[in-house]
């Protein structure tokens, strides 16, 4: 009738039935039992299940979960007014399939169980904790459920995509009876049906992702964290696509605003130590990149996450020009993804600032083209006008090349090398000119390049 258990399964140990139904402590079927019908089922009257399971002893095991652990009072109005009892008003869900999703894709599903559920046709999600022992609550509710259909879904899996889900339908109700809420005939005999995940509606020009999804963590602090990419197309370039992190949790979330942009990739740097400044200016311990395979032509619309943590930092440093969350600019320049700003940055005014959840932040804004992302109280500019930068291959190492104009107090030029475009090392340095309204040219060379092991170098 009710309390449908999830179990871990473990050698040796005692679930009960049928002399304990879903959780031993709730008593809730002392007095009944877990037969058809109190008079004529087989199995034994349950007088105590706490008692129950106390003589069963140490081999005893509790359910991971029981659904509609409804309260004794429940359970035996349910035997008084079914007789014979209508699996319709059982609040019980019957179900079949379990998976569990381990990707990452689905914001928020990583580490979750999914059950298909025959009688109201649909999938049940559960949230497995850090140690994957307990399950804990999805926002508020202690499920999750999805795609509630006029058929009995039997079984489902998972595409190695993390995008994709399949589910499949039972070719006739008489495996185990239909419920009173639909018809005998399901809607869609014996089929298989996928589902793909592609995004969240727009509603008032802001996403309805779950607000229960947290702020993904990178992971690792101050390197370049490649994280999930993502796909624009005509499937969903007038929703709110998200990309997500290793944990499964989001970053940003981009409307394409009707525009293919392609595979999306994108990498998230999170500072861990002083709050980082240039120039006196502080910004946040947060920077991404986002590159899309094809740039937008006309304005995108992002949402841009960040942790309460990187707010505290922030309002925390009298010297940040940040008291107040809204406060807060977006930062944007055409920087590799890196640990401090490279380049010149431009304003963007956020289109708003909210709270997510309870652990963060979302800054929407709107944009002409990607690039990196950068978040403080005011402009970053560096103390000169960057003319040229190029590098050339000459007997085998790398003569870099650059020109500047209008130095204002320079002091030295960092010269830095990557091999994969995202994560930046020291080489060298070179002396600045001091302050110059003429241009000035530099160099350096870098002699070690030969040795490095890829073909492509990045300064």
């Amino acid at each position: 009738y009710s309390d449908d258990e999830l179990n871990v399964i473990e050698k040796g140990k005692n679930y009960g039935h049928p002399k304990v139904i879903g959780y031993a402590a709730d008593g809730n079927y002392d007095g009944a039992s877990a037969g058809t019908n109190n008079t004529t089922s087989s199995c034994p009257l349950i007088t105590s299940e706490a008692a129950n399971a106390a003589t069963i002893g140490l081999s005893y095991k509790d359910p991971l979960f029981s659904a509609y652990a409804r309260p004794k009072s429940e359970i035996q109005a349910i035997w008084a007014t079914n007789s014979p009892p209508g699996n319709g008003s059982w609040p019980s869900e019957g179900w079949s399939g379990l998976d569990i999703y381990k990707k990452t894709n689905i914001p928020g599903w990583k580490n979750s169980l999914i059950a298909a559920s025959l009688k109201w046709g649909r999938l049940v999600r559960f949230k497995l904790g850090s140690g994957g022992n307990t399950i804990v609550s999805i926002g508020t509710k202690d499920t999750a459920s999805y795609f509630n259909s006029r058929n009995r879904s039997r079984d489902l899996a998972f595409d190695p995509n993390g995008r994709d889900i399949y589910v499949i339908m039972d070719a006739s109700t008489t495996t185990s009876g239909p419920s009173a809420a639909y018809p005998v005939v399901p809607s869609c005999l014996g089929c298989v049906q996928k589902y793909t995940f592609i995004g969240y509606k727009d509603q008032g020009n802001k996403s309805t992702i779950p607000t229960y999804v947290d702020v993904s963590d990178p992971g690792t602090n101050n390197v370049c964290v490649p994280v999930n990419s993502a796909i624009i197309n005509d499937d969903n370039n007038n929703l709110w696509v998200p990309i997500t992190g290793p944990d499964g949790n989001v970053v940003a979330e981009i409307k394409a605003n009707g525009q293919n942009l392609g595979v999306v990739t994108a990498s998230v740097y999170k500072n861990n130590g002083t709050l980082r400044q240039h120039l006196g200016k502080r910004y946040l311990d947060r920077n991404l990149t986002i590159t899309p395979a094809v740039q937008p032509t006309n304005p995108v619309n992002i949402r841009l996450y960040i942790s309460n943590a990187e707010i505290a930092a922030m309002t925390g440093d009298p010297l940040s020009s940040i008291t107040n969350v809204s406060q807060l600019k977006i930062l944007k320049n055409q920087d590799a993804c890196r640990g401090t700003v490279g380049s010149n940055t431009s304003l963007i005014e956020p289109d708003y600032i909210e709270a997510h959840g309870t652990d963060g932040y979302v800054i929407g804004g709107t944009i002409s083209s990607f690039s990196s992302f950068y978040f403080g109280a005011a402009l970053i500019t560096l103390p000169l006008d960057l003319l040229t930068f190029k590098g050339t291959l000459i007997d085998n190492a790398t003569l870099l090349e650059w020109e500047t104009a209008n130095e204002k107090n320079t002091d030295q030029f960092i010269v830095e090398r990557s091999i994969d475009g995202r994560n930046f090392l020291a080489i060298g340095t070179v002396a600045a000119a001091g302050n110059s309204s003429a241009n000035v040219k530099y160099n350096y060379t870098d002699a070690a390049v030969t040795t490095l092991p890829s073909n492509v170098v990045y300064y």
